[in-house]
Order: C-alpha cells, then sequence, then structure tokens
C-alpha cells in the first residue's frame, strides 16, 4: 500500500513538474517579460535549412546542399512545422520539451535518497530557471541540445543502482543511447569532442572499479562507440560525396567529417592558431564582439600593446572577402598577419607569465559564475550593467553553479569514497568537457555555453544541501 501511495505521489509530482514548467514558460513568453524571446543571428539559417528540407527534400539553403550546420536542429523545426509554419509553433514545441527535461531530472531524484522538501525546491529550480526558460524562447540549438543530454543522462541512471558500470545496460537501451549520443552531435558537433573527453573518463573509472580485467566492460564501450559511429555514418558520407573536393583541399582547417566549421570568413578566423593563442593570453573580461575587429574590452601587460593589436586587425581585415564573404574554402592568411597575432601572445606570456595559469582560470570563472544578463536584455551584459542588475543576476546563477561546483570539488578531494557514485562522476564528466572545449578549444568563451546542463546543475545542488543537512543534522545530534 504504501509503495502505491509513493508512486502516486511520485506521479503527481511529475506531473505537476511538467505543467507549471509548460505554463511558466508560455506566461513568460506571452507577456514577452524580458526582449531576447524568438529569432537570433543564427535563427534564419536553421529556419532557412528546414524550409528546404521541406520543400526540396535537400539539407542546405534554398534547395543547395549545405554542410555549415548538421541537420539536427533544422529537423526538428520541420518536424515543428507540422503543427504551424509560424515562430510559434518551434518556441511551444520547445517550452514542451524543456518542461521534459525538468520531468526526467525529477524522476532521476525520485529514485535517489532525498528528503521530499528538498525534491519539491528541486522541481521549483527546474520549473523556474530563467536561463533554461529564455533559451527554450529563442529558435536556437540550446533547449534541444539540453533535453537531449538530459535524456542520456536519465536512460544511464533510471534505477542506476542495479547497475555495476556506467554502459551496464540491455543492449537495446545501448543502442537507444547511442543513437541519443548521436542526435546531440546532430544538433551540436561539438558534443562529439565532450563525449569522447566522458567516454575516457567514465572507462578509466569503470576499469579502476573493476576488480578484474573485465570483457563485459570492454564490450560495451566497444558496441556505443560504433553504433554511434553507425548512426552519424549517413551524414558522414554525404559529406563527403557531395563536398568531395572540399575535402580534398590542403591545409584546409575549417572542414570536419561532420561539416565545417564555418563557412563565413569571418568566423573562420576563430580556428587560425595564431588568432587562437592571440586570444587566450587573455584574461577575461575580454569583449570581442566582431572576430576581425580588435577587441572591445581588454587589459593590456606590455607597453606598445595598442599598436601591436591595431597592426594585427589592421592586417586581418585586408584579406579580400573577409568582411561578408561566404565560403567552403580555408583562408589564406598573410604571414605578417599570423606572425603579428603569434608575436602579441608571446610578449604577453614574456611580459606576465602568470598569464599561462590565470587566462584559462578566468575562462572557466566566466562560464560558471557570469551573471549571463544578456541573455534576458538586447542591450545589455555585464560590461554596461548597473550594480543592482549585476550583483542580483550573479547571486543567482550562484544558486544553480556554486553547489554544484562545491560538491564536484568534495567529490574530488574524497575521490575514494565517490568513484563509485555514477551520478556525480557523470555529471562531473559533462561539465570538464564543456569547460575543456568552449574555453579551451574554443577560446572566445560565451556564459551561455553551459545553460544546457543546468538541468543537471540543478540536480547536483540539491544533492549538495541534501548531503549539508545529513552532516548538518549529524553534527548537532
Amino acid at each position: 500500500m504504501n509503495l502505491l501511495i509513493k508512486k502516486q505521489n511520485k506521479i503527481k509530482l511529475l506531473l505537476f513538474t511538467f505543467l507549471i514548467s509548460f505554463i511558466y514558460r508560455s506566461t513568460l513568453y506571452y507577456f514577452q517579460i524580458f526582449d531576447t524571446w524568438g529569432l537570433t543571428d543564427d535563427s534564419l539559417e536553421y529556419i532557412n535549412i528546414a524550409k528546404s528540407i521541406k520543400d526540396f527534400g535537400i539539407i542546405g539553403e534554398n534547395g543547395e546542399p549545405g554542410m555549415n550546420r548538421t541537420p539536427g536542429y533544422p529537423f526538428f523545426i520541420y518536424f515543428s512545422f507540422l503543427f504551424s509554419e509560424n515562430l510559434n509553433s518551434i518556441i511551444f514545441t520547445q517550452f514542451f520539451i524543456d518542461s521534459l527535461s525538468c520531468v526526467l531530472i525529477m524522476d532521476i531524484a525520485s529514485g535517489l535518497k532525498i528528503s521530499n522538501k528538498l525534491k519539491y525546491f528541486l522541481s521549483f529550480l527546474l520549473i523556474s530557471c530563467l536561463y533554461t526558460t529564455i533559451y527554450s524562447g529563442m529558435i536556437m540549438t540550446e533547449t534541444l541540445y539540453c533535453f537531449l543530454i538530459t535524456l542520456s543522462f536519465w536512460i544511464i541512471f533510471k534505477n542506476h543502482n542495479k547497475k555495476e558500470f556506467f554502459f551496464d545496460l540491455p543492449y537495446y537501451n545501448l543502442i537507444f543511447l547511442s543513437f541519443v549520443y548521436a542526435a546531440i552531435i546532430y544538433v551540436r558537433p561539438i558534443f562529439s569532442l565532450i563525449l569522447l573527453i566522458t567516454f575516457i573518463i567514465f572507462f578509466c573509472i569503470d576499469l579502476f572499479n573493476s576488480k578484474n580485467f573485465n570483457l563485459k566492460i570492454i564490450s560495451k564501450y566497444f558496441i556505443i562507440s560504433s553504433m554511434v559511429l553507425i548512426f552519424l555514418s549517413p551524414w558522414i558520407l554525404r559529406n563527403n560525396i557531395v563536398f568531395k573536393k572540399y575535402y580534398e583541399l590542403p591545409n584546409n582547417d575549417i572542414i570536419t567529417p561532420i561539416g565545417f566549421k564555418s563557412n563565413i570568413n569571418k568566423w573562420k578566423v576563430m580556428y587560425n592558431k595564431n588568432y587562437q593563442k592571440f586570444v587566450k593570453s587573455y584574461n577575461e573580461p575580454l569583449l570581442i564582439l566582431n572576430p576581425i575587429e580588435k577587441p572591445k574590452v581588454y587589459k593590456t601587460v606590455y607597453d606598445g600593446e595598442n599598436k601591436d593589436i591595431d597592426e594585427a586587425f589592421r592586417l586581418l581585415q585586408k584579406i579580400p572577402d573577409i568582411r561578408y564573404g561566404v565560403s567552403n574554402y580555408p583562408i589564406k592568411y598573410p604571414e605578417e598577419m599570423n606572425n603579428k597575432f603569434l608575436e602579441i601572445s608571446e610578449k604577453r606570456y614574456r611580459h606576465s607569465p602568470s598569464l599561462y595559469f590565470t587566462a584559462p582560470l578566468s575562462r572557466i570563472a566566466k562560464i560558471l559564475f557570469a551573471p549571463r544578463i544578456s541573455s534576458f536584455y538586447k542591450n545589455k551584459s555585464g560590461f554596461n550593467s548597473n550594480k543592482i542588475t549585476f550583483i542580483f543576476y550573479t547571486i543567482y546563477n550562484l544558486i544553480y553553479t556554486l553547489p554544484s561546483i562545491i560538491l564536484c570539488a568534495y567529490g574530488i578531494i574524497f575521490f575514494k569514497k565517490y568513484r563509485y557514485n555514477k551520478i556525480f562522476l557523470y555529471s562531473f564528466s559533462l561539465i570538464i568537457g564543456h569547460l575543456y572545449v568552449y574555453t579551451s578549444w574554443v577560446p572566445l568563451t560565451q556564459s551561455r555555453y553551459l545553460i544546457p546542463m543546468f538541468p543537471i546543475l540543478s540536480l547536483l545542488s540539491i544533492i549538495f544541501f541534501n548531503k549539508l543537512s545529513l552532516n548538518v543534522n549529524k553534527y548537532f545530534k
């Protein structure tokens, strides 16, 4: 009887979480709270690809094959157009799946030894999260990316206590999980690197925890890796056939098996190695609004640095078609420009060697703790907001990130104790992957890149508060 009551209460809480989450997002959108809903700079390209799929059956814009964008999000828009071919159809579909993300996290929490009060608090954190809410109302990949990551989390940890290692799943679940991982890469290709980092961490921990050489563990990792590649292979083969000539170009630094990093000339600069070294040598705050224009906010460390920066960007802007050009070809950078960006970074490190440590740490701090004000206001950010707004959103952001980071740090310190806690380890691996990719592999760090992790961060925060309350109660007994 008690089990039946618990099950009914669980269903009520999950249903409550979904309905209130959907109503909350719809209400904020209806009354246009905040002013960043709807279209962004990238939205029209996604919509045009979706329309090309619908009208021509071709992944690209206006019936022309393309691979500047992977097809995951355009297909999502295409399916949302089956209800109605307008922006509201996309946005309300995103409200639906964002609410499902909340439910999946609540379902995982229902299997953990967490007090009912904290479960309701978790529901509140998930429902009311302004960051996931505002992005679910934008035509951007964040919401779908967040849902698929959360879904992968749910597949692994549903009844997680019965599992011996991360991928100790029935084969049909393993295939489904492989499909979800491939779908995430189809939505945001950079996840392929995050997944590789995660798999390496998982594999090492699983083998470390196994008393003997475990063929079962190795076979499951082989199966899931192979299945992910199989699900990605149609897109990879299509790219190699349709865009064969671009893959054969020498020194092509903008093409990968799953598509172009960018076909917009000014954004290709981000992948120039010496330009990246230049960016990585700066502590945050660093504000670059346009990659071919000098930073708006930065701090110099040697005499004449401003002059060097002006010269480097002058040389960069002299490249033909760099400002408005679009092509599938790599840019030929002048040697003088390459040397100038390299010279600046070398001078900076020479005059301030501490930048080797402080610069990457500042980018990590930015992605974790920045107030993310620009998510809500088109013309505001942490650079031009008043102190009250800055402090409010900084504190609000800390509710989600700080307890999670403390819990992760605690787990690292007491790793021997926590190495069997798969929820902690999976979350930690995903966080590490996102931090590396968006602070080192892509050094132009934007604080929004961590927002898809907020449902998982909410769960970590509740686990932290639960452990804190248990330790406090134990201390005062």
